[in-house]
This record gives C-alpha cells, sequence and structure tokens, in this order.
C-alpha cells in the first residue's frame, strides 16, 4: 500500500489522486483519438467525457451518503467534511448517473450512439485501470480476510486519512458480510 505519492513540506499529493487523474486525462485522450480516426467530432467527444466524469463523481458521493445514511445522518458535518470530499465515493452510483446523463447528452447533441460507445469503451476500460490501481495504492480496496500466499494486508492508517476509509466504516461493513 503506498497511499500518498508525494509528500513535501506541507503539500502532499495522494496517490489515488494521481491515478485517478492520469485515468482521466489518458482515456479522454484515447477517446478523442479514436474518435477523430471515426469522424466523430471532437468538441462533443470532449464535452461528453467531461458530462461523464462530472455526472459520475456527483452520482459516486450521492450513493456514498445513501450507504452509509445512519452515520451521516447522525453526523451531518461530515458530508462536506475533507474525508468525505475525498473519498471516492460509490463506483457503481456514479456509474449510473454517468449513464443516464451521457444517454441524454447523446440524444441532445444528435451523436451516433454506437460509434460514440465504441470510442469510449477502450478510453474507459484504460481510466478505470488507472483508477482502481490508484484505488488499491491508497488501501481502500479491502475485502474479507484469507491467509492465501498472495493475499495483501492494508495497515497503513495515512489510507483512513486520505481516502477517507474509516476503521467504524470498515467493521460495519465486515460485520454485514459476516466477517466480523
Amino acid at each position: 500500500m503506498f497511499p500518498r505519492l508525494l509528500h513535501i513540506g506541507n503539500f502532499s499529493l495522494p496517490t489515488y489522486g494521481f491515478m485517478a487523474a492520469m485515468g482521466l486525462i489518458c482515456g479522454l485522450l484515447l477517446i478523442v483519438t479514436l474518435g477523430r480516426d471515426r469522424g466523430l467530432d471532437p468538441d462533443k467527444l470532449w464535452n461528453l467525457g467531461i458530462v461523464a466524469i462530472l455526472s459520475g463523481v456527483v452520482g459516486s458521493k450521492v450513493l456514498m451518503l445513501l450507504v452509509d445514511f445512519g452515520y451521516y445522518s447522525a453526523h451531518p458535518g461530515e458530508i462536506f467534511a475533507l474525508s468525505t470530499l475525498q473519498a471516492g465515493g460509490v463506483w457503481s452510483g456514479g456509474l449510473v448517473l454517468a449513464i443516464v446523463m451521457c444517454v441524454w447528452y447523446l440524444r441532445r447533441n444528435h451523436m451516433p450512439v454506437l460509434a460514440s460507445c465504441d470510442v469510449f469503451a477502450p478510453g474507459l476500460a484504460l481510466g478505470h485501470a488507472f483508477g482502481r490501481l490508484g484505488c488499491f495504492a491508497a488501501g481502500c480496496c479491502w475485502g474479507r480476510e484469507t491467509h492465501v500466499p498472495w493475499a495483501v494486508t492494508f495497515k497503513n492508517p495515512l489510507a483512513a486519512e486520505i481516502v477517507g476509509c474509516r476503521p467504524q466504516r470498515i467493521r460495519r461493513a465486515r460485520d454485514r458480510v459476516g466477517d466480523g
């Protein structure tokens, strides 16, 4: 686990944030390049990518708040705390809202759906790969305890500070799946 990529004085660069940003940039560049080769408008592809990113961030945060509604309703000040804002959220919430907003954008701008999806698929996969590597490095990809030789143990307390994975949340989630 390597949650912090760089630390100089008061400046700290989280690995997760850096990898997510690199994924967005590389993914969008690949999408626009592939789209240009297929005769699609690069400006509309950039805009569609930005719609997908922004709606993905909002959707993931909203679902994160809903999943932990009990915690956030008891501690409403935590909703806008730095640890919550830095947390990645729940990926599936971002996916659902991004799909809804992208369909709306495609229809509104009369973009060819299948051709647009064809150029977005490799860019999304590339961006998601960067994001998952960043998530793993940050230490927020925990699961059930295992003792196989290839198991990874996340012990760095900095992960809770940077990613927003609070120990009580991890314990509650483990209790829900019977791993307590």
